[in-house]
């Protein structure tokens, strides 16, 4: 009878142990899956980054204004301390190939309001489907006829920065 008091306090360390490993698991899962459709790849990107989710925009994207993904989590973090991103919206999208969709998404900031919509590529890697992030300029003159007008931009690890 002794035995059978320590094994059952035990058996039940060991059940909640198991459920909280399942749960710690689950949630590692939810974050870091690959995603095996376009839509929710760009819908994983844009909640990840709307709530700030540093590890949700590095697993559901490549972007090519860093070099090496220590400098990008870096950028990543700073990034999401001042970053005042309330809402996006997925305006258009089209598939290019069984490999690429092409997308245009508006986003919408507390501080300046909703900007011109930003084309992105949604890319299927071999890890699953990633928003492919560029540089880009965007012309943010609302008094300019070539206001919204998008561009290539430099990349971060090239732009120069002076103290000056």
């Amino acid at each position: 009878m002794r035995n059978v008091k320590i094994l059952l306090p035990c058996s039940v360390f060991l059940f909640a142990v198991s459920i909280m490993l399942l749960i710690v698991t689950h949630r590692a899962e939810a974050i870091e899956a690959p995603a095996q459709e376009p839509h929710a790849a760009a819908t994983a990107y844009f909640n990840a980054y709307i709530s700030k989710s540093v590890e949700g925009m590095l697993s559901y994207s490549v972007d090519k204004n860093y070099l090496d993904n220590k400098s990008r989590k870096k950028a990543y973090q700073e990034n999401a301390k001042s970053d005042t991103i309330i809402s996006y919206k997925i305006v258009n999208s089209k598939s290019i190939s069984s490999t690429q969709m092409d997308i245009s998404v508006q986003l919408t900031y507390s501080d300046i309001g909703t900007i011109p919509a930003i084309p992105y590529s949604v890319i299927r890697y071999d890890d699953g489907w990633k928003v492919l992030v560029k540089p880009i300029e965007i012309n943010m003159n609302k008094n300019s006829p070539q206001f919204g007008e998008i561009k290539d931009g430099t990349p971060m690890y090239q732009i120069k920065y002076t103290d000056n």
